[in-house]
């Protein structure tokens, strides 16, 4: 059986073949499955781009392509009637696929030489009032937080105790930004709201826009000797396609400055760039909540780019203007 024979029984699903074909499949083979997808693209590019910058070793990706090949021929030796691009895109964004990005070597790239004084990051409402919940006697499992008045009351009850906040917990590292002058910033960019503006220059499309955001701003000095603020990797550039592992001037080797997000409202009006903010990662850090500046920033407006394949297609037309995806085709098919 040739190799298209084989891609051919595994597009076509299950067969009398089938234990067969499934010990055929090549990392090439499902490279060009995931390829059927712009975001699936985009992941391919970021993946390049983390090697080539050194911020991921070539091992650690080979392993994690090796581990996307065996749950991708998994999953069809037990199901049939899924779509071959959606069950490869899921399993290269299943966390405990992604993980094996964070266990290769991850903290292992070079520390930011630009570190901030202060940093900021974006949490769910529901992530403080579940932690305020489980910190106090009383409960907050039913207050649903709506408004800054009821924001500042719960905030107020938590650190009556001495509350203890956890960044990263349950995901071995957060992210972080450099907090924003809004006075420098054009007031056309916040006429949607401050959710609005942190949710499009972050790359916060996750998100979604159900829910509440809030800002937590932490003073710097208290992760000294705790642990450095690292360059991000491609690991979230692979459940997110608004972000990109390396800025498009960048080669090798690795600059110890801090990465950048990508602008949401530049992509959509295809502006010549799309850099947003400054960026970086930590290992988890508990502190005192009492040493977090905590501020409510409402609703997004909208927030729906996360999903929306039209959205995928500029992101990815933004990454080809330097960063061809046969560059990294090549590479990726090429690594061993």
């Amino acid at each position: 059986m040739g190799h298209c024979d084989a891609m051919l029984l595994i597009l076509l699903g299950r067969s009398q073949y089938e234990s067969i074909q499934i010990t055929l499949m090549s990392r090439t083979d499902f490279l060009n499955i995931l390829c059927l997808t712009d975001f699936g693209k985009i992941i391919c590019i970021n993946l390049y781009r983390s090697v080539r910058l050194g911020t991921l070793a070539a091992d650690t990706v080979k392993d994690f392509l090796d581990a996307c090949t065996s749950k991708y021929l998994a999953h069809f030796a037990s199901s049939v009637g899924d779509l071959p691009k959606e069950v490869a895109l899921n399993v290269a964004t299943y966390w405990n696929t992604r993980s094996i990005l964070v266990a290769g070597n991850m903290f292992t790239s070079p520390p930011s030489t630009q570190d901030p004084i202060q940093y900021a990051t974006i949490l769910s409402v529901d992530a403080v009032t579940r932690n305020a919940s489980s910190a106090k006697a009383a409960t907050y499992s039913a207050w649903k937080v709506r408004n800054q008045p009821d924001f500042d009351v719960l905030i107020k009850e938590w650190l009556r105790g001495g509350a203890m906040w956890t960044f990263g917990l349950g995901k071995d590292y957060f992210w972080l930004a450099r907090p924003v002058d809004f006075s420098s910033i054009h007031p056309a960019r916040l006429a949607k709201g401050l959710a609005q503006y942190h949710l499009e220059t972050l790359g916060l499309c996750h998100f979604g826009n159900k829910n509440s955001l809030v800002r937590a701003l932490v003073p710097a000095a208290l992760t000294v000797h705790v642990s450095p603020l690292l360059r991000p990797t491609a690991l979230d550039g692979i459940d997110n396609p608004a972000f990109r592992a390396a800025a498009d001037s960048e080669v090798a080797p690795p600059a110890a400055h801090p990465g950048s997000t990508i602008d949401l409202e530049l992509v959509r009006s295809n502006a010549p760039t799309a850099d947003g903010q400054h960026e970086w990662l930590g290992k988890p850090l508990a502190i005192l909540a009492t040493s977090v500046v905590w501020e409510f920033l409402g609703v997004p407006v909208d927030a729906t780019c996360n999903e929306d394949s039209s959205f995928h297609a500029q992101v990815l037309q933004q990454f080809e203007k330097n960063t061809p995806l046969s560059s990294a085709r090549n590479y990726l098919d090429a690594i061993s």
